[in-house]
This record gives structure tokens, C-alpha cells and sequence, in this order.
């Protein structure tokens, strides 16, 4: 049923996408993008209206989008016009960092990379999501590359992957110091207001001690406020 429905939504996503049809979207004013074999430039501004649009409808919590019906339309348009998925991409990039990129990612300094807080977890997650399946797709190359993060400068991605392997690492990593944040503020919190254990309805994280021994691992490179916290729970009564 969900597979039916994905599919249906696809196929409406592509059929409107190259439509002359007026989109509410404050991050698309214009686009300077060449034509493509087999599209007029004016389609194409169509379709980068619609998927810069469907990027940014994602951001709410409220709206129904399918993630993979973007997807599935960005794979299609990177089989045959690759650089102008990236140039939608990079788009969308300045959008959420809010500056200037460049025309290619090479053009993406560290800083950028390292400015992972400013953005929302819900952008974090649709940020490594294309990376993994539209951006890097090709090959796969990355799969083995993330299992064995501390050797990427050893791994065999090109010069031309590497700045997407450079953000979606930090994205990734910035994910999961806020997943560790939460759960140790859960933590202290239930120890300075605790409850019964028999009352339903309450998250209480496991793995505690593990993420304790984590961020002393990478103290140095985790944020200062994750070390604090740490600190405090590590003072806990031992339960």
C-alpha cells in the first residue's frame, strides 16, 4: 500500500515538475542554469522551482512530503543533467547556511562545514539523506568510506566527493552529539524530578554509560556544552 501510494505521489511529482505552474518559493527568485540536451532552460527553472520548493516544504513538521519522491526525481535528472541537480543542490545549501557557496562545491570552505549547529535537525536529516542517495549514488564509494571514519583521508573517494563526504560527516556527527545531548538532559532531568517507576508513558534512555565513555573518548572534538553535561550526569547517585 505504502509502495502504491510512494509511487503515485512520484509520478504526480514528476508530471507538475516541469508545468508551468506559480510556486510560492522565497529562495528561488532566479536561476542561472545552461539548457540541457532534451530540456529548454525554462523547464528547467520549472523543475528547480519544484524541487527547491519541495526541499523547503520539508523543513515543517507539518507537512506530509514523502522525502522520496524528491529523491526518485533528482536520481532521474542526474542520469542525464547532472550539474544542474548540483546546481539546485548548491542552491538549496545557501538557502539553509544562509551565504554564498560558489558554483561547485568545490567552492565549499571548512567553515561551512563546521556550521552544522545553526541548522535544524530536520535539515541536518534531509541534508545527509540526499547527500547518501542522490549526490553520492554513484558506485556507492561512500558506504565503506562512513564504516571506517577515522581512515576517510585514506579512503578511495575522488577529489570531487570529497566536500560531500566533508559535510555529510559533519552533519552526521552533529546529529549525534544532539541525540546524546537529549538523552543525558533526559537523564538529569528525570533524576531531579522522579517519578514512579510503574507510570507509562516516559522515555528513559538506554546506554547511558556508553555515551558517557564516547564523548570522553572525543572530548576534544565533541561541544563544550555536550562535556558539561556529561559532567553532571557522572555526579549522579548511582542507580
Amino acid at each position: 500500500m505504502y509502495q502504491k501510494r510512494t509511487k503515485r505521489a512520484a509520478v504526480e511529482f514528476f508530471w507538475i515538475g516541469g508545468q508551468q505552474t506559480d510556486v510560492s518559493s522565497t529562495i528561488n527568485s532566479e536561476f542561472d542554469v545552461e539548457a540541457c540536451p532534451g530540456f529548454l532552460k525554462d523547464e528547467l527553472k520549472c523543475w528547480g522551482s519544484k524541487l527547491l520548493w519541495s526541499l523547503s516544504q520539508f523543513e515543517c513538521h507539518d507537512k506530509h512530503l514523502v522525502i522520496w519522491d524528491i529523491i526518485t526525481a533528482s536520481l532521474a535528472f542526474k542520469k542525464c543533467a547532472n550539474k544542474f541537480i548540483e546546481h539546485i543542490f548548491l542552491r538549496w545549501l545557501e538557502h539553509i547556511f544562509e551565504g554564498h557557496l560558489g558554483s561547485s562545491m568545490k567552492d565549499l570552505s571548512s567553515d561551512t562545514c563546521t556550521r552544522m549547529s545553526n541548522i535544524t535537525s530536520r535539515r541536518l536529516h534531509l541534508l545527509n539523506v540526499f547527500i547518501r542517495r542522490v549526490m553520492l549514488s554513484s558506485g556507492l564509494k561512500e558506504s565503506k568510506a562512513f564504516g571506517k571514519a577515522a581512515n576517510l583521508g585514506e579512503s578511495s573517494s575522488t577529489e570531487e566527493e570529497r566536500p560531500w563526504m566533508d559535510l555529510i560527516l559533519n552533519g552526521e556527527k552533529e546529529l549525534r552529539e544532539r541525540l546524546v545531548g537529549i538523552c543525558l538532559s533526559t537523564v538529569l532531568s528525570r533524576m531531579s524530578h522522579p517519578t514512579p517507576t510503574e507510570e507509562r508513558g516516559l522515555w528513559n534512555p538506554a546506554g547511558v554509560v556508553q555515551m558517557l565513555k564516547w564523548i570522553t573518548q572525543n572530548r576534544i572534538c565533541v561541544h563544550g556544552q555536550l562535556n558539561c553535561l556529561a559532567s553532571e550526569v557522572r555526579k549522579l547517585p548511582a542507580r
